[in-house]
């Protein structure tokens, strides 16, 4: 976010920025708006509830467990835990506001724990047209429950490609970025979240050519 109050800095010194607009960014680095957006171009996703502090109690019966509270928007760093039951989420939320003391209740969500394996779809975009590609299909992450490719193998999925293309297509995405999903038992992707940067797996990319 930070440099988009220097891009004009940049541009008066010459430098090139292959960066979408700040509200595409946006709409990327928060994990409830990005699934909203593909929920309404009928890409799978999981149940997820933005909390606030009038909601708790009734998400504690709705949702079903185990499941996930996460930061709804990722900059510089992942939060990420678990849990089994329903008496554990009060718990667990005040804990991690512990944490992060400069966060709060809406800064977080709650979501359906998905099963499946982590697969990436990868792309270059140039003012909404897609350049090239790439998809990766995680072996082995860390932590193992979900987490950051630690081993990865090169892919081609078809659905995968569809899926990540609808979504970078619908917001005339330009630059580069990753659309993140699991694979369950069952063979259907669902989706996990964008990350509007380079991925962490691009030697990966590279060595396959």
């Amino acid at each position: 976010k930070k440099f988009y109050k220097l891009k004009n800095q940049f541009k008066e010194i010459g430098v090139f920025c292959p960066l979408a607009d700040k509200e595409k960014f946006d709409v990327c680095i928060s994990k409830y708006q990005t699934l909203h957006l593909a929920e309404k171009l009928k890409v799978p996703v999981p149940k997820t509830i933005l909390l606030n502090k009038n909601n708790i109690k009734n998400t504690i019966k709705e949702m079903q467990y185990p499941c996930v509270l996460k930061a709804e928007q990722e900059i510089g760093g992942s939060i990420v835990k678990y849990i089994s039951r329903p008496s554990e989420i009060q718990c667990t939320l005040d804990q991690t506001l512990n944490e992060y003391p400069n966060m709060v209740i809406s800064d977080f969500l709650l979501q359906e724990y998905i099963k499946g394996e982590g697969y990436g779809f990868f792309a270059v975009y140039n003012k909404g047209k897609c350049g090239a590609t790439f998809q990766h299909r995680r072996l082995r992450e860390m932590p193992p429950s979900g987490g950051h490719s630690v081993s990865a193998e090169s892919v081609f999925d078809n659905q995968l490609m569809e899926y990540g293309k609808k979504i970078l297509d619908e917001i005339k995405w330009h630059g580069v970025g990753m659309v993140e999903f699991k694979k369950t038992s069952k063979g259907d992707f669902v989706l996990m979240e964008v990350n509007p940067k380079f991925w962490g797996s691009l030697d990966l990319a590279l060595e396959a050519g």
